[in-house]
């Protein structure tokens, strides 16, 4: 007998071709199963929609996601994995393929072995933490206590730096080498995705208080960008995805020739509840087109 082993979702760049491949295996292993029983199991009045797709007569839209997930076993994090495939398949332009394709490889198991996560609320109860932590990321930069203290003097006491060292070593997000320099264990450090921590909402409410400072800048020392844009709720997964990209983009300009630490503030959050009352669905002129409805300020 012949051992069935089921789709991966991870092996696929064609969420098409998952769907189909899951609904074979399931027919495969029991030959009673159906399009009809499937899409009773999505909560679906109809097999029509699942047998287009099956047929490659229908595309798979972002709404048909929650039903899928149920047909197809998805947890969270293969549901985001899934959504990610959608985007990449409906991608214009060779730039927006190679950012899903990024964010792909950014989500393939075991692609998140360097960062190091923690639920202690204390490692991010203090900005001068997260600092700390990025100034054993530049090259050469001898980092020890008496280092720090020059580099924050006016902003952070000693005893404020003392303390958060010792938290930091006491995590195991730093160890001492033999040179008595402080050098960081992991890539990166981060809360659990999506999981609440209240140290991250203090530190979020430190580093906005911040930015307010940075605002009397010189513009070449600093960029202010901030604009509102219309979403659908089903779409937020993936725009948080685009945020957190922009974050290891920007990491990853630090090199041999850093010499300061700069901070980047990325929020995304909705102003208004979900619109309730019906919608047009032809548009007088160009300036009412769905995706005109951004706007922002000069960048000042």
């Amino acid at each position: 007998m012949t051992l069935l082993k089921a789709p991966n979702l991870y092996d696929y760049r064609d969420p098409v071709l998952f769907v189909i491949d899951t609904f074979d295996y399931r027919r495969k292993a029991d030959e009673a199963f159906s399009v009809r029983r499937w899409a009773k199991e999505m909560g679906l009045s109809s097999p029509v929609q699942i047998a287009d797709i099956l047929n490659r007569k229908r595309s798979i839209k972002l709404k048909d996601v929650d039903a899928l997930q149920l047909g197809l076993g998805l947890d969270p994090t293969q549901k985001l994995f899934f959504q990610l495939l959608l985007k990449l398949t409906a991608a214009q332009t060779q730039e927006d393929r190679m950012l899903f394709e990024t964010l792909i490889a950014h989500h393939l198991p075991g692609a998140d072995d360097h960062t190091l996560r923690t639920d202690n609320d204390d490692v991010f109860s203090h900005w001068s933490n997260m600092a700390i932590l990025t100034l054993c990321r530049v090259p050469g930069f001898q980092v020890r206590v008496d280092t720090l203290a020059e580099v924050f003097e006016g902003r952070v006491d000693r005893t404020r730096i003392e303390t958060a060292v010792a938290l930091l070593l006491n995590e195991g997000l730093i160890a001492i080498e033999s040179d008595g320099c402080l050098r960081r264990t992991s890539t990166s450090v981060a809360t659990h995705t999506d999981r609440p921590n209240l140290g991250a909402h203090s530190y979020f409410r430190q580093v906005a208080d911040l930015s307010k400072e940075a605002i009397s800048l010189p513009l070449d020392e600093r960029e202010f960008q901030c604009f509102s844009f219309a979403l659908s709720p089903r779409q937020m997964p993936i725009a948080k995805e685009l945020v957190r990209s922009l974050r290891t983009r920007l990491s990853a300009l630090t090199d041999e020739t850093a010499s300061q630490i700069y901070q980047a503030n990325l929020q995304l959050f909705p102003l208004t509840d979900e619109l309730k009352q019906p919608f047009r669905t032809s548009y007088s002129n160009s300036s009412s087109l769905p995706g005109s409805f951004g706007s922002r300020p000069s960048a000042r």
